[in-house]
């Protein structure tokens, strides 16, 4: 699976001397044989830098212990192969594909080395997975990761294929429009609501051509629900949700989002009962329902069957389309036991604990706020500021987090910088 180069040039190889050419010299055959024997005492450091791996110089690895090590090396490499697939894509349930190679350099960093991993798994799934996380799929380029399979602007959604099979995008409202909706006036108040729509399959492929995929499996829209607007980044977004059959009779769920609006749906679930949260809770639902009706939609036979669970398909997007809307609304319009039940889920309560317990690879910076991050169990995080007051807290899926850590947004921190940030921390809490 990796393929291995080494840019040292090899020592240079020496025949071992004889006694007579040791004596020749000037040393005595004792002396020959003494130094022989500091030879043997000599240790060859750890390729790692260990002082704890002793051989005489010379010596080679013993054969078990090679394989033993060779073999450790290809399972952490497997199971690191597969968890960056599975980020980026891939489907859990699969095992690593045979094929996959990767350039070794020897003194590379672990970031160089998940770099490439990342860029060869996402090549791999380019080429053999027509499902790719925030994008549809380009008939008209036989392509998951064109510039066609996700919206230009944070404003757009998915509207259908044209007739060649290539993806068309438009702004939300102009979407709501073309489907005769009358509430589109209402985008434009003052306190506008978000607004939702379901659309069916038959819609979104209307003018897709036979030859350019129109009843093609590769990438199989069952439905979808499009959205807006959501304030993100300071910007009004929309999304659109689809449920998709994969060619292995696989539902997936598909959010089709900025990656600034993914963020804030993540960080909202520990905020305030937001409109973000809200929705946030709606999707997680629509994935609990597709994952339980994927134990029936494989082994569908019959036509009775199968309509039977398209139902329960179109049911979990008519769910979500209505909780967006009226999960939506203001605040207010809540009462406060309502509000109260809402905020239990937050992992708030436990910001003492896990930052009391937290190790020095819990501690991190986001780079894009400026703010420190520290990691606590079962997925929750919490964040700070510099002098150590607690700002939120959230669920973060350990895919989101290792994303962010690949991309740099969340850099470790020294252990001078945890010991000032522990010291600040413990000083606001005594006040």
């Amino acid at each position: 699976m990796t393929r291995v180069r080494d840019d040292q040039e090899d020592p240079p190889v020496r025949s071992p001397e004889t006694k007579a050419e040791r004596t020749g010299k000037g040393g005595s055959d004792e002396g020959g044989e003494a130094g022989r024997g500091a030879d043997i005492e000599r240790t060859t450091p750890h390729p790692c830098g260990s002082e704890a791996f002793h051989l005489p110089q010379g010596t080679r690895v013993p054969e078990e212990a090679a394989v033993a090590d060779a073999r450790a090396v290809l399972e952490a490499m497997e199971r690191l192969f597969h968890q960056i697939l599975v980020s980026v894509g891939y489907s859990p349930r699969k095992g690593v594909p045979a094929g996959l190679t990767i350039d070794y350099v020897t003194g590379m960093t672990p970031a160089a080395l998940l770099e490439r991993i990342e860029r060869e798994a996402e090549v791999y799934l380019a080429r053999h997975d027509a499902f790719q996380v925030g994008r549809v799929y380009c008939y008209h380029c036989g392509a998951a990761l064109c510039e066609h399979t996700r919206p230009a602007t944070p404003g757009e959604v998915f509207a259908g294929y044209r007739s060649t099979g290539r993806p068309r995008w438009e702004e939300f409202f102009s979407y709501m429009l073309a489907l005769d909706d009358d509430r589109v006036d209402r985008l434009f108040e003052e306190n506008p609501p978000i607004l939702s729509r379901l659309v069916g399959r038959k819609r979104l492929v209307s003018e897709q051509l036979l030859p350019f995929g129109k009843s093609s499996m590769t990438y199989l829209i069952l439905g979808q629900v499009v959205a807006g607007y959501l304030q993100a980044a300071g910007e009004r977004q929309a999304l659109t949700l689809q449920i998709i059959e994969t060619k292995e009779r696989r539902l997936r769920v598909q959010l089709i989002a900025t990656q600034e609006l993914r963020d804030a749906l993540a960080e909202a679930v520990a905020g305030q009962r937001s409109p973000l949260m809200r929705v946030y809770d709606a999707l997680k639902e629509v994935e609990r329902r597709v994952e339980t009706i994927n134990l029936s939609w494989h082994a569908a036979r019959s036509r009775a069957e199968r309509n039977e669970l398209k139902e329960k398909v179109f049911a979990a997007l008519r769910h979500f389309a209505t909780s967006v809307e009226r999960k939506g609304r203001q605040r207010q319009r809540r009462t406060s036991h309502a509000e109260e039940r809402g905020r239990q889920k937050r992992p708030v309560h436990m910001a003492f604990e896990d930052c009391l317990h937290a190790t020095a690879e819990d501690f991190f910076r986001d780079t894009d706020k400026g703010s420190i991050v520290v990691l606590g169990k079962r997925g929750r995080v919490h964040v700070y500021t510099e002098g150590g007051r607690h700002v939120t807290s959230f669920l973060l899926e350990r895919d989101q987090l290792e994303r962010r850590r690949r991309r740099r947004r969340y850099e470790p921190l020294s252990t001078d910088e945890i010991d000032r940030f522990r010291a600040r921390w413990k000083r606001g809490m005594k006040r």
